[in-house]
C-alpha cells in the first residue's frame, strides 16, 4: 500500500507540473499523507485540468462569434502589393509595396476608428518610343530600313503614409465585414476565438491590381 501511495503522488506531482498547476499541500520524506490534505489537492489538480479541457474545447470548437465577442481594440499590421500598368509602345508601368501598423478599435455599436502608419516603396518604368524614321545609307544611294529608337526611365520613391481610418462593421456569413469611409470593404476570418482576425484584400482593373494582408490582433 505504501508503494502504491508514494507512485500515486509522484504521479500526481508529474501531472501538476505538466499542466502548470499548484496544489496546497506539500509532502517530505516522513510527513504523515492526511486523508484532507490528500483530497484538497485532488481537487486543486482536477480543477486544474477541468480548466484545461475548457480551453482546448473553445479552440478547437470556438462558438460562434457576435459583435460583443468581438468588439475591441487590436493591433493592426498589413503588407500590401500594388501592381500598374504594362508598357508597350509607349506607356508606364508601376509597383508599389509596404508595411503598415498601427491600432483599430471595433466599438460594440457598430463603428470603427484607427490609427495607421508605416512606410511604402514606389518604382516606376516608363517607355516613350519615337516616331519611325529612316537613314541614308553609308557613301550615299538608297536609304536604309526604317529605324525606331525608344528611352526607358525608371523612378524610384520611398513615401510615409499615416492614416486615421473610419467607418463601420458587421458580421455576416460568420466573417467580420470593415467598410470604411472611402468605400473599401475589407473581409476577416475570426480564429482563436476572436482574438485574431485574418483577412486578404484585393482588387483589380484593367490597368492592374492591389493585394494586401490584413492581421488583427487583439489587445
Amino acid at each position: 500500500m505504501r508503494f502504491r501511495l508514494h507512485t500515486f503522488l509522484g504521479l500526481s506531482l508529474v501531472s501538476a507540473i505538466a499542466i502548470g498547476a499548484s496544489v496546497p499541500n506539500t509532502f517530505t520524506a516522513g510527513d504523515i499523507a492526511r486523508a484532507a490534505d490528500m483530497n484538497a489537492n485532488f481537487q486543486a489538480l482536477v480543477s486544474a485540468v477541468t480548466s484545461l479541457e475548457n480551453r482546448v474545447t473553445a479552440l478547437e470548437a470556438p462558438a460562434p462569434i457576435t459583435m460583443a465577442t468581438i468588439a475591441g481594440t487590436y493591433k493592426y499590421a498589413s503588407l500590401e502589393v500594388e501592381l500598374f500598368g504594362a508598357p508597350g509602345v509607349n506607356g508606364n508601368a508601376s509597383a508599389n509595396g509596404g508595411a503598415l501598423t498601427g491600432t483599430v478599435t471595433l466599438d460594440a455599436n457598430g463603428t470603427f476608428s484607427g490609427s495607421i502608419s508605416g512606410g511604402k516603396t514606389s518604382s516606376t518604368v516608363s517607355i516613350n518610343q519615337a516616331p519611325s524614321h529612316s537613314h541614308a545609307q553609308p557613301g550615299g544611294g538608297q536609304t536604309g530600313p526604317a529605324q525606331v529608337g525608344s528611352t526607358v526611365s525608371a523612378a524610384l520613391a520611398n513615401n510615409t503614409e499615416n492614416d486615421s481610418p473610419t467607418g463601420t462593421w458587421t458580421i455576416s456569413n460568420g466573417e467580420v465585414v470593415v467598410n470604411d469611409s472611402s468605400g473599401d470593404a475589407f473581409t476577416f476570418q475570426a480564429v482563436a476565438g476572436g482574438k485574431m482576425l485574418i483577412g486578404v484584400h484585393s482588387r483589380q482593373d484593367s490597368g492592374g491590381g492591389f493585394y494586401g494582408l490584413n492581421l488583427l490582433t487583439r489587445q
